[in-house]
């Protein structure tokens, strides 16, 4: 199985999981058969029928032309050259998924460095220091434009008081 097939199977279980996450998407707000739901449900219906498809042609030309060891060594080649891709989108999940328990700024703190050390690959000094800054500035300025000059409240962690937390935003 080449790359192709890989990513054709990738796509399908991907349009899989967001076919099911949609289904808990309300219909419709105004009555009508467009609603939130519609776009991710044909989105996710498509990207599994054509994910479906290429790892089906995939299969088929596999058998007839590759043997195991090949099939190894484009694995080998995909993980290579892809790795990179799939941890950052790991990661990215996982950023999302723990925004609820440890809020938007501890999460994009650790979100941020994480990413850019993966993608570096080395930590340098001078690397450090630009991700300090870089830290700071997305999650800093974000958080300080939505609580003190939109005045929304972002994501925060359970265990962080809201009361404390209204205390520091006034409201109109």
């Amino acid at each position: 199985m080449t790359s192709d097939g890989i990513l054709g199977l990738a796509f399908f279980l991907f349009g899989c999981l967001t076919l099911v996450c949609s289904a808990e998407l309300p219909k419709s707000l105004l009555g009508g058969e467009v609603g939130p739901a519609f776009f991710p449900k044909v989105w996710a219906g498509a990207l599994a029928l054509l994910g479906a498809m290429l790892f089906l042609v995939n299969l088929l030309k596999s058998r007839n032309k590759e043997s195991r060891g090949q099939a190894k060594a484009c694995f080998d080649t995909f993980w290579k050259n892809h790795r990179q891709v799939i941890f950052s989108f790991l990661l990215t999940g996982l950023y999302i998924f723990s925004m609820k328990w440890l809020g938007f700024l501890l999460s994009t703190s650790l979100f941020t460095p994480a990413c850019i050390f993966m993608l570096e690959g080395k930590a340098t000094k001078k690397l450090s220091l630009l991700t300090i800054l870089i830290t700071v500035g997305l999650a800093g300025i974000p958080y300080l434009f939505f609580t003190r000059v939109m005045q929304i409240i972002l994501p925060t962690a359970p265990w962080y008081s809201l009361r404390e937390y209204s205390q520091h935003v006034t409201c109109r």
